[in-house]
């Protein structure tokens, strides 16, 4: 298996060629950060090549899959002017993009909230 990055945002385990990626944001119900987005892209970067990662498996901890965007992200985006906000939404989009095209089969594993960016991720 490849290396895979060192996260903050995210939990990773592999067993017999599936890799368990758990959102890691709990007391926010994993709401994604643009932190949690760019490890999700830089751990599907790693596995995409990787033959001996078949599948991804993604859900989240504290029993909520995940509850959108991190608003305070989004917030904090808005108030640094258009170009910020835009940077966010794309980078959001392209991590979408990565999911739906990654090689990999792709499992999500849903329970409490998915919601807004969540939904769009499961």
């Amino acid at each position: 298996m490849s290396a895979l990055p060192v996260c903050q945002t995210l939990l990773l385990e592999s067993h017999n060629g599936v890799l368990h990626i758990t959102l890691n944001r709990p007391e926010s119900r994993n709401a994604m950060s643009l932190q949690m987005v760019a490890e999700l892209r830089a751990v599907l970067a790693a596995v995409r090549d990787d033959r001996a990662v078949r599948a991804l498996v993604i859900g989240g901890a504290g029993g909520h899959f995940c509850a959108g965007g991190d608003i305070k992200d989004m917030a904090n985006a808005r108030a640094q002017g258009p170009d910020a906000y835009r940077d966010l939404n794309r980078a959001f989009g392209a991590l979408l993009q990565e999911v739906q095209h990654a090689p990999q089969v792709v499992i999500t594993v849903l329970q409490g909230a998915v919601l807004g960016g969540g939904l769009g991720l499961a």
